[in-house]
């Protein structure tokens, strides 16, 4: 992108079956803020520079199972790993769908994946920049 300059990846939309479910979440969960809730098929919220659509659709796919490879996911960055900890603990108490509990990966980042309430995967992530 020669002559642009870019901020980085800092958009995203993720598919969901109830919009305000995907608002209660996010927001209530997650930490996000409502942005845009003024459709009734889409809308977004927002944590810092970062942007999240929710696309209202009828039905959730199928997901096939990623036997040990990284299934496809978005990544929450936090400031620490104990911030990765911390949101682990609040997360089960919350009843959130936890698919593993916080580890160090390879690449020393550390962090844990979930999903929201329609099934979408996230991590919960902590990156050495």
């Amino acid at each position: 992108m020669e002559g642009v300059r870019a901020h980085g990846l800092n958009h995203a939309a993720v598919n969901c079956t109830n919009l305000e479910e995907a608002f209660e979440f996010f927001n209530n969960v997650l930490g996000f803020r409502t942005y845009w809730d003024k459709s009734k098929d889409w809308g977004m919220v927002s944590m810092g520079i970062t942007t999240l659509s929710f696309v209202l659709i009828d039905e959730m796919p199928k997901r096939k199972t990623t036997d040990g490879v990284h299934a496809s996911h978005l990544g929450i960055t936090v400031e620490t790993p104990k911030d990765v900890d911390k949101a682990f603990s609040l997360f089960k108490e919350k009843g959130v769908e936890l698919i593993d509990e916080p580890k160090l990966h390879r690449d020393e980042s550390y962090g844990f994946y979930f999903k929201d309430p329609f099934g979408n995967v996230f991590e919960l992530i902590y990156i050495k920049f």
